[in-house]
């Protein structure tokens, strides 16, 4: 984000201080290991920007895996489960799907099943 090249002891405490005190005053929440604003009330997938660097799968936050999971079977009018986990990572920008990208998008995809917001219909998985 500010494409800090080094960060040192001064520039972690002062971003540590800051984030203490988001989370004080409840301007920012804490999911597992991810932090958002709490008035944010839906995410969208997010694709690199030319020339930038992937994320690693590990720093896309479960709630963005599940909205680009959404965005394709609605797209797609429903779409195969292991076709699915395949474009949600797409989506993302990953043009090569490794197992650990593979088992992040299905873990989304079986929170979304879980939850009822996708449904499996014969061989697809749709949007309830």
């Amino acid at each position: 984000m500010y494409r800090l090249m080094r960060t040192g002891h001064n520039v972690k405490a002062r971003i540590r201080k800051q984030l203490q005190r988001a989370l004080r005053q409840r301007t920012i929440a804490r999911r597992g290991k991810f932090l958002w604003p709490l008035q944010q009330d839906s995410v969208k997938p997010r694709r690199p920007a030319r020339g930038v660097k992937l994320r690693d799968i590990d720093q896309v936050p479960p709630e963005e895996l599940e909205a680009a999971a959404l965005l394709v079977t609605r797209l797609t009018k429903g779409i195969i489960e292991g076709e699915l986990s395949q474009e949600t990572a797409r989506v993302l920008g990953y043009p090569r799907i490794t197992d650990n990208i593979r088992n992040a998008a299905s873990k989304a995809i079986a929170r979304l099943l879980k939850a009822g917001i996708l449904v499996a219909r014969g061989d697809h998985v749709v949007v309830e």
